[in-house]
Parts: structure tokens; sequence; C-alpha cells
């Protein structure tokens, strides 16, 4: 009588779609976090103007530093930009100059100007201009929307912000919860990655900005911890449901992407 032979043990991949996600987590960060270092206003010229305000009453436009075409003129930094076709000058006396002072001129008059500070010396001055110059409510309206960089929303964040934190969680739960449930092999590898590959990466922003709020890297341990969890989970077979595997997906990387983006915002002082 013929025996049969045992089936052979099938062996475990070496990844599989959903075991991926982590890793290109951090990989879109990167990238998000590149393309808006060279405009983090922590990296801004401390001798130039961070921000042009112009207000009046409950009217208020704000016109960013990259907006302000800036060159030093003796011991002062003037920068000029175009309101309403229309010429507006800021001069401002680098701190280095001892006392700052702010004098601004538009069309062909000198208007109020005042000098606003970051709390961070490094960081550069703000202007205020509270003299009254005329402005509609409609053109001060007009003034901040023609002023705004597209990459910034209208309240100065910047546009990747929406982005990362809508599109990363969304595409994390398809990609999980419609993903096979293979275990992988090495999976002590993908976890050990993933942790290593996060604090390195809010590490590294910290140390670009040359910024000394240590205080930031103890959110990003917690998140470390999760992700690490998350992934190992991911190489296991996990739930059967998919939206259950689909959910769990998207809180872990909507608080993830949360944490991550204030972490960088704070440390570049787009917010404070």
């Amino acid at each position: 009588m013929s025996t049969i032979a045992p089936a052979a043990p099938v062996a475990a991949p070496r990844f599989t779609v959903r075991a991926l996600v982590p890793g290109a987590l951090l990989v879109l960060l990167l990238l998000a976090y590149a393309s808006m270092l060279p405009m983090a206003p922590i990296l801004a010229d401390p001798n130039g103007i961070s921000e042009l305000t112009i207000t009046r009453g409950p009217d208020r436009a704000e016109i960013p530093g990259e907006s302000l075409d800036c060159a030093p003129e003796g011991a002062r930094t003037v920068c000029t930009v175009d309101v309403l076709d229309r010429p507006l000058r800021v001069a401002i006396t680098p701190p280095e100059s001892g006392s700052v002072q702010c004098f601004a001129e538009y069309a062909g008059r000198s208007r109020g100007c005042s000098v606003s500070y970051n709390r961070y010396p490094i960081f550069p001055a703000g202007a205020n201009l509270a003299d009254d110059l005329g402005f509609s409510a409609a053109e001060f309206d007009q003034i901040a929307a023609e002023a705004m960089p597209w990459w910034r929303l209208d309240n100065g964040l910047p546009l990747a912000l929406p982005v990362v934190l809508l599109m990363c969680p969304l595409a994390a739960a398809l990609v999980v919860g419609l993903s096979s449930r293979r275990s992988i092999a090495h999976p002590r590898l993908w976890v050990a990655g993933v942790g290593v590959g996060w604090v390195a990466l809010h590490v590294g922003i910290l140390a670009v900005v040359n910024t000394t709020m240590f205080d930031l890297v103890q959110p990003v341990l917690v998140v470390a911890a999760v992700l690490m969890f998350w992934q190992w989970a991911l190489t296991r077979p996990g739930w059967r449901t998919g939206w259950v595997r689909a959910i769990t997906a998207f809180l872990v990387t909507t608080v993830a992407c949360f944490v991550s983006m204030f972490v960088f915002l704070f440390a570049a002082m787009y917010i404070d």
C-alpha cells in the first residue's frame, strides 16, 4: 500500500504589502519634511523680517517673509513687496545693531511701524503696520491672498499638513484592510527597523533646526512604541475581519502623523 508523503511546509515570505505600510509612512513623512524645511521660519535669516502684518481694527493681513524681497542696506535690512500694485518698503535694524527700529513707506508716505519678536533671539523679527493705509476689508483679504505662497494655507501653515493628515491614514487603512493576512519571515527586523527609523527621523529634524526643545522627544518615543507594536501585528496574520484591520491602521497612522507633524511644525517654528 502506498503512503502519501506529508506536504512540505510553505516558507513565509520576506515581506507583504501590508507589512510595508509603516516604513512607507516614514518615507512619506521624510519627503514632506524635506520639502518644507527650506522654508522653515527657524532657518530664516535672523537679520531679515519673518513676517509683515498690516492691521486696522479687526482687519488683518499677514505677508510671510518668503514673499518679501529683502536686501541689506548698511546697518539695516530693507524689504519690499507690492501691495495693491504699489510698493511697500519696510526697513528694520538687525538685533546686532543694538536698538531695533522699524521704518515703513507706502505710496510715497511714511507709515507707522513697530517690531515684534519671536521668543527665540535667533529668529528674525516681525514688522507690524498699524497705521491706517486706507484699505477696505475686501482689500485686506485681497492683500493676504496675493501675498500667501501657493504652498501655504490661508492661516500660513504648509499645504502638506492636511495632505499628510488625511491621505496617509486613508491610504494605510485601504492597504491594510484589503491585503492578505500572511505572516512574514524575520518579524523582529521589521519591528526594530520601524522603531529606529521613527526615532532617527525626528531626532534628525531637531538636529537640523538646531533646537533645544528636547521635551518633544517624549511624545516621539511613545509613538515609536505604538508603531513598533503595530508593525509586529502586521507581520502576523491579524484579525480576520478586514474592516477591523482598516480601522486600526487608520487610528494608528492618524496618531503617528499628528504627533509627527506637531513636532516638526513646533520645532521649525511654523507654530509657537
